[in-house]
């Protein structure tokens, strides 16, 4: 015999003063719980997201709080989150600080050789960008088996979106390393290869 299940939610949002709302999501089904969120963007341009929760079949409740702010004349996003049940338990914890390159991109003009139509050697200029990587280094407890991560992302052509990635992951159990190369062959195919190398035992390789 089988058994059938029926889930719903129901979701209503109100707007209390500009830049902040409150949201209470109900799902109704087997695993039920009842959610009140609020969101909130303060005149420094920080975002601030809280929320807190019923945990289904607990008589437990769920708090959260994340944070998104720009800091250091927006050169670096600052990001943290936390979540805690009722009884003070901890959840999860994560700081995570990512640089901006902030539009800067580096122009320098290159000179190469080209024959024209008439045979002649010619000497064109040509504009070459150069995008900053982007580094970022994240702590966090109770999310994965790596504490500490570090991670570079480089664009090498924004036209075709080649990308360049690696990391390092550090925790009690092993570290791990990774590098990948991305690119976008047409408008619904990208392409995406790698390497990892980790001493975490059962861990994924690609």
């Amino acid at each position: 015999k089988g058994e059938g299940h029926a889930n719903g939610q129901v979701s209503i949002g109100y707007d209390l003063v500009q830049g902040t709302n409150v949201n209470l999501d109900v799902d109704v089904g087997q695993h039920g719980k009842v959610t009140l969120g609020s969101t909130r963007i303060t005149s420094s341009k920080t975002l601030i997201t809280t929320s807190v929760s019923t945990i289904p079949q607990s008589d437990k409740l769920a708090f959260s709080i994340s944070s998104h702010r720009a800091m250091f004349d927006n050169t670096i996003r600052a990001m943290y989150a936390l979540g805690i049940s009722s009884d003070l338990g901890l959840h999860y914890c994560l700081l995570s600080f990512t640089t901006l390159d902030n539009g800067e991109t580096v122009v320098t003009m290159e000179e190469e050789t080209k024959k024209g139509k008439d045979g002649k050697t010619k000497k064109i200029k040509k504009t070459v960008y150069h995008y900053p990587p982007k580094y970022t280094v994240k702590f966090n407890m109770g999310i994965d088996q790596l504490p500490l991560q570090l991670q570079a992302d480089k664009i090498f052509s924004k036209h075709d979106q080649h990308v360049g990635s690696c990391s390092f992951g550090w925790g009690p159990s092993g570290i791990q390393l990774s590098a990948s190369l991305s690119r976008v062959i047409s408008q619904y195919a990208k392409f995406k290869i790698g390497v990892k190398s980790s001493s975490i035992p059962q861990s994924l390789t690609w």
